[in-house]
């Protein structure tokens, strides 16, 4: 059992190292796509369940982008704003839907892009981000720890196989992801919803001219013959 522990600690020591990208490690010159995901690669490598994962995609960028989840492109380039977008997409495209992602960051993307806002916001916001990511990972650390406590002293517990304290082990780890991310999508829906624009009424629409309908010329009908 010790054994499966101190995997379990290993493991998660290369997860809590990892201290977010602050805004200082961004470079302040735009970056082609190719340089962008290499960034990231480098940056979110302790994410990577194998070490062939890729963090992000030309086309995963793409899809954002047309989804508008991030701003386009400047000259092909992506400048401070996108690769702090970028990073919280990652972020939450392990947990929640693109829709959900959509609601979540409209207000973020109408706030960062108002023009008082530009540019000093952006990075006021995701300072702000990073220095709660860095203070969770520690309380997700002790959290960890007080599951395997309680798993280890719980007497009956006491005589079961590695594989069986692992599956539990697991197990709670599953249902608390599974409390947390129902909570942030009720949480969504309830302060994020998207209002969908009011279509026009028919009546406000420019009518055109109907074309004239092809109809065919009737043929008078002969009277019927008459016996002589």
């Amino acid at each position: 059992m010790n054994d499966k522990i101190i995997e379990i600690r290993k493991i998660l020591d290369g997860l809590t190292s990892y201290k977010g990208i602050p805004t200082g490690d961004i470079p302040d010159i735009a970056l082609y796509m190719d340089q962008v995901t290499t960034f990231m690669d480098r940056k979110l490598e302790n994410f990577k369940r194998h070490k062939t994962d890729k963090i992000l995609t030309k086309t995963m960028i793409n899809n954002y982008t047309k989804a508008r989840l991030t701003f386009p492109p400047v000259n092909k380039k992506y400048e401070k704003e996108h690769i702090m977008l970028l990073t919280l997409i990652y972020h939450m495209k392990q947990v929640i839907s693109v829709n959900d992602m959509g609601k979540l960051l409209s207000p973020v993307i109408n706030y960062v892009d108002s023009p008082e806002n530009k540019g000093k916001s952006a990075e006021e916001l995701y300072g702000i981000f990073t220095d709660m990511e860095s203070r969770q990972l520690n309380l997700f650390e002790k959290s960890v720890e007080e599951i395997i406590s309680s798993l280890s002293e719980n007497i009956e517990l006491k005589d079961i196989s590695e594989d069986a304290f692992m599956i539990l082990f697991i197990l709670i780890l599953l249902i608390q992801a599974e409390h947390r991310k129902n909570l942030a999508e009720k949480l969504i829906d309830a302060f994020f919803e998207i209002k969908e624009p009011e279509k026009k009424k028919d009546e406000e629409k420019p009518k055109g001219k109907s074309k004239p309908k092809n109809t065919k010329k009737k043929t008078q009908s002969k009277p019927p013959k008459t016996a002589e």
